[in-house]
């Protein structure tokens, strides 16, 4: 119990490799102003539980974390998978290829031929088709890297006792969170007690936190890692935690979840960049439409735990990717909220606000006279601005340059350069700050 008696959580989206060192700025700032070691609780997802899982074994040595964290981020898990490259640009040169030749052999050979040739195409797209997890083993290949590259054989035992980790993948049979931790391994109808927790190598538990469906192949349990028995049907069948719960945070409000805390810092590396382009056919449809369900779903996720109610238990604050224009509004945004009721009082009275003061800034939306609404409005912003050096912290804001950086960034699991690392960690830096001074000041 870390601050008052009541628990603090830290959540790390995915977003790939930008998620990953995104989340670098963010542990950074929280290192820098004495909360990190007071988080007891850290929820990841996909490129998240990459950064969440290196912190964890890493934590005793900040400066040596961010400086390995970095240096690996650059070689990128994809960029030494030859085996899986080759592999996929072997089966593509098939299929490229392939039907060319196949057409220009019906041209010229005899029809029993041509329905030979045709009846081994139609069997080598359905092998392919349906075997494509097998012919394809990519999680076997990304574990491998993530091994290598991060986690060097170290396994759930390994992770400290606090914080508590919890890397979250989606298990499919049941529709529900299935995370990892060093207390325990479930997820849906299956039970801690089926697995050989302590056996469970990290970077198991990372690739399938990671696992994003058409890039990495899903997840069947292992049966070496489980207490009994079972065929493949009654297994746990993973896929990428983003898919239920890219934000990271919902381990930290579900029903009876052991992982419930009361104040949560959510550095989610959200890019919600317009994608211009035409859609030609429908899988590149398709997956545009992927896009924005799960856009929809995280959108949705926010309005429900983004800000406190009055009445609320949970304390939040958001450390956003997407929220970087009018950074100067920041304040002003943070009024609006408590105008709507979404600020608690014990939050505002931090700030010097009364419950007199909260009670007018309410009333002002109502006011008929504008100009009187819009000036106490304003003397209420400065108000803000003085508590929490507002000045100051918007100075040493990054540049734009940097943010447009930062920004660009996509998502993928190949290298980043130094340049867009330290873009990505100088804004989350900056904006954990700004919005733990805001959201959460009692944290500091």
């Amino acid at each position: 119990m870390s601050v008052d008696g009541k628990k603090i959580g830290l959540a790390l989206s995915g977003g790939g490799y930008r998620a990953a060192a995104y989340h670098i700025g963010t542990l950074r700032a929280l290192h820098r102003n004495g909360i990190l070691d007071k988080i007891d609780v850290i929820s990841s997802v996909s490129g998240g539980s990459i950064t969440a899982a290196y912190y964890a074994l890493h934590k005793d040595d900040f400066k040596n974390f961010e400086e390995t964290f970095k240096e690996k981020l650059k070689q990128g898990v994809l960029n030494t998978s030859w085996p899986l490259l080759v592999l996929y640009f072997v089966i593509l040169a098939v299929l490229v290829f392939g039907t060319p030749f196949f057409l220009a052999y019906c041209l010229m050979a005899p029809c029993c031929k041509i329905l030979t040739v045709f009846g081994v195409w139609i069997i080598f797209l359905i092998t392919l088709f349906d075997g494509q997890f097998i012919i394809l083993p990519t999680n076997r290949l990304i574990q491998r890297q993530y091994d290598k590259h991060f986690f060097q054989g170290k396994t759930l035992a390994d992770l400290p006792k606090t914080p508590v980790l919890t890397i979250n993948a989606t298990e499919v049979t049941s529709n529900r969170i299935f995370s990892f931790s060093q207390t325990k391994v479930s997820g849906g109808e299956f039970k801690e007690t089926l697995f050989k927790k302590d056996e469970i190598p990290v970077a198991f538990a990372v690739m399938a936190s990671s696992a994003f469906p058409g890039g990495i192949s899903p997840i069947k349990f292992p049966t070496k890692y489980m207490t009994e028995e079972r065929d493949d049907a009654h297994k746990p069948y993973l896929i990428d935690g983003g898919i239920y719960d890219n934000i990271g945070c919902h381990k930290f409000t579900e029903g009876k979840s052991s992982f419930k805390v009361t104040y949560s810092i959510v550095s989610l590396a959200e890019n919600d960049k317009p994608v211009y382009k035409s859609y030609s056919n429908s899988l590149t449809l398709l997956r545009r439409v992927i896009d924005l369900a799960l856009n929809r779903i995280d959108k949705l996720q926010e309005a429900k735990n983004m800000y406190a109610s009055d009445n609320s238990r949970q304390r939040n604050a958001y450390v956003v990717l997407k929220w970087n224009d009018n950074l100067q509004d920041i304040p002003q945004r943070f009024l609006q909220n408590a105008q709507n009721g979404n600020i608690p009082m014990e939050v505002m009275a931090m700030h010097g606000f009364t419950e007199k003061d909260l009670k007018v800034l309410k009333s002002l939306p109502d006011m008929e006279d504008r100009k009187k609404a819009s000036a106490i409005f304003n003397q209420f912003k400065e108000q803000l601005q003085d508590t929490v050096g507002w000045a100051e912290l918007f100075a040493k804001r990054p540049d734009q340059n940097t943010i447009d950086r930062a920004y660009s960034v996509c998502t993928s699991l190949f290298g980043l350069s130094d340049a867009k690392i330290e873009a990505l960690a100088a804004y989350s830096e900056w904006m954990t700050e700004v919005q733990c001074k805001l959201y959460l000041p009692n944290l500091l």
